[in-house]
């Protein structure tokens, strides 16, 4: 990337503003039947008009779970969310955490229709409130969870779709929250055939992370997508009796700007190149904040953030969606300049990639000496020029 064009990058990212607009991703229907207001309640087996294989499994019958929840083994009361990574019950969850229907808010109803198209079997959280339920809270949730069948692929093949419009808690009282359902043991989103195989759980980034889910929070799921052109809507797709995990750095590549339209510093400008087989991210930093200044590092590194040397890279292992790793300075040249016999590269920090939709992420890096620790929001280049771009 030449000097010019990170000029131009950070000249857009002055004047533009990034679109993010609230979901509007719940779809009407799925709702013939009712579960009775309940705390911590479930349904017996419900058919689903249609058969899943989820992991090998083939399944027909769902229990619909009053605490965001599916699952196809047994009923779950559990109302404190457990890590779907290392659990052993086959669990299908858009919103795990302790809904509470028996005081206010609405019931959660269920039912079969159609999704693009195609037969699909639903389940409504809409209006839901939290442990302790209350007529006095007014903060509520609305999502929903669709499976989808899609034997027009394969026998067996099926989609999972979480939709979401409105996320205003994410904890009841009994799992730590405070008295407007926020902190504690905060809900996961994901999923899980129960037998902690490699490949047979996903967690969504921002899972147990206290604000994380929230409208407005750094993963707000109704300001993401994934595999969908609408805010608030997951898409996971089950194919040969696999679902499919997304990895978002597969689309990663290229360049990603500071989200922040006022942002008045040297300004951030990063090139992704992502390896899938080696599980390795390599990140161009071609600007960084100018109060970003090191001591020289001992043998007469140049200080980072010298005029002469304004750029900085970064090698990350990736696991899931989330890219860790050392920093480093290329010291005794010049920026854009032939590379010289006495120039080398040296760690001056760690930074790590968190992407939380193929259009949106956070970046955080510390650099050494100076502790300097920053985290910011990041966002496609395209989506700097025209924030109408969708992205699957």
């Amino acid at each position: 990337m030449t000097t010019r064009l990170m000029r131009v990058i950070l000249g857009l990212s002055l004047l533009l503003v990034s679109s993010q607009t609230l979901g509007q991703a719940i779809l009407p229907g799925f709702d013939s039947q009712t579960l009775p207001r309940n705390d911590d309640d479930s349904t017996d087996l419900v058919s689903l008009g249609f058969t899943v294989n989820f992991f090998g499994i083939n399944r027909s019958t769902v229990y619909v779970n009053n605490n965001g929840n599916l699952t196809f083994d047994q009923p779950l009361f559990e109302f404190t969310p457990f890590d779907l990574t290392a659990t052993s019950r086959q669990i299908i969850a858009p919103f795990f955490a302790d809904v509470d229907t028996s005081e206010a808010g609405q019931p959660v109803t269920y039912g079969t229709g159609t999704f693009a198209g195609r037969p699909a079997f639903g389940v409504n959280y809409i209006d839901v409130d939290y442990f302790v339920s209350s007529p006095e809270h007014n903060n509520r949730n609305s999502f929903q969870v669709i499976l989808v069948d899609r034997s027009d692929v394969q026998v067996g093949a099926f989609d999972i779709v979480f939709n979401y419009d409105q996320i205003q808690w994410e904890t009841g009282e009994a799992s730590g929250s405070d008295a407007n359902g926020r902190g504690g043991a905060s809900a996961r989103v994901g999923y899980s055939n129960g037998s902690g195989d490699a490949g047979t759980f996903f967690e969504l980034v921002g899972s147990a992370v206290n604000g994380a889910f929230l409208d407005g929070g750094p993963n707000a799921l109704v300001g993401n997508r994934l595999n969908s052109g609408v805010n608030g809507r997951y898409i996971f797709q089950a194919r040969d009796g696999t679902v499919i995990a997304p990895n978002l750095f597969n689309e990663a590549d290229g360049q990603w700007v500071n989200a922040d339209p006022d942002f008045q510093g040297a300004g951030e400008g990063l090139t992704f190149d992502f390896f899938p087989s080696l599980e390795l991210l390599f990140v161009a930093w071609f600007t960084y904040p100018l109060e970003a200044i090191t001591p020289a590092q001992p043998g007469g590194v140049v200080d980072v953030g010298e005029p002469g040397q304004r750029w900085l890279t970064a090698q990350l292992d990736v696991v899931d969606n989330i890219a860790v790793g050392p920093v480093f300075s290329t010291a005794g040249g010049a920026f854009d300049a032939p590379r010289t016999d006495v120039q080398r590269s040296v760690q001056v920090g760690e930074m790590t990639i968190e992407l939380n939709s193929c259009d949106s992420g956070n970046v955080t890096y510390n650099l050494f000496n100076g502790e300097i620790t920053r985290t910011f929001e990041i966002i496609p280049f395209e989506k700097r020029v025209n924030p109408n771009v969708v992205c699957n």
